[in-house]
């Protein structure tokens, strides 16, 4: 004759299974968080940076932002902050290349 489980071990058991299963997922739950955490402040100071961004041949009619880059006179020249000023002329820009002997 088989014998019956006892239902009062089964049930603890079942009850300890489904508190580790519980306990694990929290535990997983609020790690997973934590790295996103760390993720989306990374992804905010990145994306805070300026880029580069080639805007052709320096013109007077336009305005340059941080991070936008010219040429000028066979030179390249980076952007520092929001500007009209011709390149060379002011602290806004940053030469980046010199012309070369032939200006190519």
């Amino acid at each position: 004759m088989a014998t019956r489980p006892d239902p009062v071990v089964s049930d603890w058991g079942e009850k300890f299974g489904r508190d580790v299963v519980e306990i694990v997922r929290d535990h997983v739950s609020r790690e997973i968080h934590k790295l996103e955490s760390r993720l989306e402040e990374r992804v905010k100071s990145l994306e805070a940076r300026p880029t580069l961004e080639y805007r052709g041949v320096w013109s007077g009619d336009l305005t340059y932002s941080k991070g936008n880059v010219v040429t000028d006179g066979g030179s390249m020249w980076f952007c520092n902050r929001e500007t009209r000023a011709r390149p060379g002329t002011s602290g806004c820009w940053t030469l980046a290349v010199k012309k070369g002997a032939d200006a190519k």
